[in-house]
């Protein structure tokens, strides 16, 4: 049996993804922040993805049950506005522990656990404000700029370990339901200290539900897929946006 490690997976698109892989018969094992660490079982870990030390203890869990892993998939991220004069450069540096450097310790630690497998494969979770032409940044320059450093971090680790047989995706979520404004209020206000915990970042209106489209990330990412998104068109209008736009703007200078 093919055994898989979310980490995310409490809610939104890490459940989604959870109940997805569970459907065909895949053992997962959950972990997440929100979780409650005295009431862990086999299948559900508690872990904070920002903390070495709590990661280490989940590869500590791993190595005593002599688990072996085929997938690991990270759906963690905050969320947060601000403006590019005005944003607290330790906020920014937060935003970044999250959603980048967070991934890279996860990854770091974890995948000697695949070592055995015979179809190793990683899942990487962006947005799609980590690429293409920025028409309007609506207040998000932290979170536009943590998902640029990802797509980066992502484009290195793609290439490097795809020559070690392991398979690296990216997910692209597009306007999925989920709990992210709000978990990430409650996350800057634990970890800076803010005097309000109200949700920011609010996805647009009309939202799919995550168990609606999970299931096709999952069939992309088992088949292989690079890039998944449940609206690949609007990725590509991105980037062909960016492209006419260097095109048009490039300097004449040779």
């Amino acid at each position: 049996m093919k055994i898989a490690l979310i980490i995310g997976a409490a809610s939104g698109i890490g459940l989604g993804i959870s109940n997805a892989l569970r459907k065909k018969e895949i053992h997962v094992i959950d972990a997440d922040i929100a979780f409650n660490e005295s009431e862990q079982t086999s299948t559900k870990r508690y872990v904070d993805a920002s903390c070495e030390t709590s990661i280490t203890s989940l590869t500590e869990f791993l190595r005593k049950e002599s688990i072996q892993l085929d997938y690991l998939i990270i759906t963690i991220g905050t969320i947060d506005e601000g403006h590019s004069l005005l944003y607290p450069s330790q906020n920014l540096a937060w935003m970044l522990k999250i959603n980048v450097i967070a991934p890279y310790l996860l990854v770091q630690h974890l995948n000697t656990f695949l070592n055995e497998s015979d179809c190793p494969k990683i899942l990487l979770t962006s947005s799609s404000a980590g690429l293409g032409l920025i028409h309007d940044a609506s207040n998000l320059m932290p979170y536009i700029v943590s998902k640029h450093a990802l797509m980066g971090y992502f484009k290195v680790l793609h290439n490097e370990l795809s020559k070690q047989g392991i398979q690296v995706s990216l997910l692209f979520p597009n306007r999925i339901a989920g709990k992210l404004s709000e978990n990430s209020a409650k996350l800057r206000r634990a970890f800076l200290d803010e005097k309000d915990d109200f949700s920011k970042g609010f996805q647009p209106n009309k939202v799919v539900d995550a168990s609606n489209v999970t299931p096709g990330f999952i069939e992309d990412f088992l088949e292989g897929k690079t890039y998944i998104s449940n609206n690949p068109s609007i990725i590509l209008d991105k980037l062909q946006a960016e492209l006419d736009y260097m095109k048009q703007n490039w300097s004449s200078q040779v």
